[in-house]
């Protein structure tokens, strides 16, 4: 299954949770000795930590579709080919040019230069970055 919708929740909650977490042992001093506490406390005042939420939030609902069908029963070999490549396809969408990726499939994606700038989105048009300038405003 997708965590999707627990990061989404996450994300929309930040502020109540983060607050919660740091008021807690004002509650329940018990808490501090707790390592899974300790390391939840960690994760929220790290400020990485907010923007990969959102970067796993929108790199989430690519994975979906795929979940759902290896999670099908029957002979999926066949179908799982296409999907797969097709995720590579809109994975590589949320980096590259489209006239770089185009209908490219198979090997002839390994002759794409991911390194080459001239091959990158503009980095204001890349959806990642998009959302990650939302988690650090």
């Amino acid at each position: 299954m997708s965590l999707e919708p627990a990061i989404q929740r996450i994300i929309k909650q930040w502020e109540v949770l983060s607050s919660y977490i740091t008021k807690l042992p004002l509650e329940d001093k018990s808490c501090e000795k707790n390592d899974c506490y300790k390391k939840i406390e960690q994760s929220i005042q790290n400020p990485e930590f907010h923007v990969q939420l959102h970067f796993w939030g929108c790199i989430s609902p690519l994975f979906i579709k795929l979940c759902t069908l290896i999670q099908t029963e029957g002979l999926l070999i066949h179908i799982l080919h296409d999907s797969l490549s097709e995720l590579v396809r809109v994975v590589m969408l949320r980096f590259l040019k489209p006239e770089v990726v185009g209908d490219k499939v198979g090997e002839y994606r390994l002759t794409i230069d991911i390194n080459k700038a001239d091959n990158h989105l503009p980095t204001a048009d890349a959806e990642i970055v998009i959302s990650a300038n939302r988690a650090l405003q």
